[in-house]
């Protein structure tokens, strides 16, 4: 359900819904994120609670070497 609504974008529901505590990480069979679909809409509100509130890029970063200067 989750992924649904921000899909359809429906601001709303996804606040709703991440309130219950889903997965706010878990992708969809074609690999798409809330995260994701919250950038592809433009949806500056959910993106930054996204991040911050839930550090829903954090399984992105795993793949990422840093390296210090």
């Amino acid at each position: 359900m989750l992924l649904l609504a921000f899909k359809e974008n429906n601001e709303e529901k996804c606040l709703e819904l991440l309130k219950e505590d889903i997965n706010p990480t878990k992708e969809d069979k074609e690999g798409w994120s809330p995260l994701m679909w919250a950038s592809f809409h433009g949806n500056e509100k959910l993106v930054k609670i996204l991040l911050w509130d839930y550090q829903a890029a954090t399984p992105y970063l795993k793949d990422i070497e840093i390296v210090k200067t």
